[in-house]
């Protein structure tokens, strides 16, 4: 056989991948349930909520799809660095929308429909 044939290649590509991301995934295990990672992330996610809303209140749809998209790509980041304060997140969030849906219809009873 030649030196460079594919059969002595495929071997040696795939330790390289291998190689490759071996690292990746040791910082991935030490990203996971990292409080310093955790807390970044979340100071994001209000920080890009905050332009979202401020875009909108502006009327630049384009800017609001865009960080639409950038926080569901941290939502996601999120769940899978920190699942426990994520699960935790999403049950309050939960509660929040429960609260507000009493609140307008008590507010809805209590004034008879005025509000």
């Amino acid at each position: 056989m030649e030196e460079g044939s594919p059969m002595r290649l495929a071997p040696i590509a795939a330790l390289a991948v291998t190689l490759c991301l071996a690292p990746s995934a040791g910082l991935a295990a030490q990203r996971r349930n990292n409080p310093m990672v955790c807390a970044q992330i979340a100071n994001q996610l209000v920080h890009y909520d905050s332009l979202k809303a401020r875009a909108a209140s502006e009327g630049n749809a384009v800017w609001v799809a865009r960080f639409k998209g950038k926080i569901a790509e941290l939502e996601q980041e999120f769940e899978l660095s920190c699942p426990e304060q994520a699960a935790q997140e999403k049950t309050l969030q939960q509660l929040a929308e429960i609260l507000k849906t009493a609140g307008r219809a008590a507010l809805s009873f209590f004034t008879m429909g005025a509000y």
